[in-house]
């Protein structure tokens, strides 16, 4: 999906494009419109009265594609309690230090899982192992290689050249109207 990306300072933002460009997962069936929704609107608006501005015409947006008011005013109203400062900083993840533990997904496995976790005291109260799993282990499952793997290959040849090039077949319906080689 095609992102535009405006200058920082420009006030001629087009509310519809940057729902649609930035969160393509929002759909009217959700009605749920987030927060994050109007904070990019704070992180690309210049000042207070062109947040405002174009807040208004995100509120209309979303009200007009039947999402419900007081959801719409919710989140509008907890973005406007951030000052723009903070909006822009990155936000800080956590550090996980729980080991993964990754298996194969298969039925069986599920209680496999289930039994790691019911018995993982044994591993904290022994003496060599307690120091290695301080925390449960971060349990995820991986889907299993199905025949569409073995029959059909998901990447491409390429050679290295970004652009469209004419195929020189005489056949081709699709050469002659060839513009663009980058």
């Amino acid at each position: 999906m095609a992102t535009a990306y405006q200058p920082v300072g420009t006030t001629d933002l087009q509310i519809p494009t940057i729902i649609c460009c930035i969160h393509p997962v929002i759909l009217p069936m959700s009605k749920t419109p987030s927060r994050s929704q109007f904070l990019i609107l704070w992180r690309l608006g210049t000042d207070d009265s062109d947040f405002s501005n174009k807040s208004e015409e995100m509120c209309h947006f979303f009200k007009n594609r039947d999402y419900p008011d007081s959801v719409v005013n919710t989140a509008q109203h907890l973005a406007q309690q951030i000052d723009r400062q903070s909006a822009l900083q990155t936000s800080q993840k956590e550090k996980n230090e729980r080991i993964p533990f990754t298996l194969t997904y298969h039925p069986h496995n599920v209680a496999a899982k289930n039994i790691i976790l019911k018995n993982f005291k044994l591993l904290q109260n022994d003496n060599e192992t307690g120091r290695i799993f301080s925390q449960p282990p971060l349990v995820s499952f991986n889907r299993d290689k199905n025949i569409g793997n073995f029959l059909v290959r998901s990447v491409l040849k390429s050679d290295d050249q970004p652009g469209t090039f004419k195929c020189a077949r005489k056949r081709c319906n699709a050469c002659p109207f060839e513009i663009m080689n980058i």
